[in-house]
């Protein structure tokens, strides 16, 4: 075989050795993040997480609601109160 053959064969050798590294890398992050899910959160999986994730987005768009209704009340009441002196 030539040379510039070989290297390249070198190469991709190399390079897929490299991915199955970082795949390695990154199955290992996502078995512990769902290890987290299930010790710290009580999840057993993915969809379980997105589903949580949407209710505290909507609890989270409530509170901001009632802060934004109970600054509105506070703005009012502090207007009173510089009319009253």
């Amino acid at each position: 075989m030539p040379d510039d053959l070989l290297e390249r064969i070198k190469e991709f050798r190399s390079e897929i050795d490299r991915r199955k590294q970082e795949k390695a890398k990154l199955e290992g992050q996502y078995d512990s993040g769902m290890g987290r899910l299930k010790d710290e959160f009580g999840l057993p999986d993915i969809d379980a997480a997105e589903d949580e994730l949407k209710k505290l987005d909507g609890q989270l768009a409530e509170k901001d609601a009632e802060i934004e209704d109970l600054s509105g009340q506070l703005d009012e009441v502090m207007e009173g109160a510089d009319g009253e002196g």
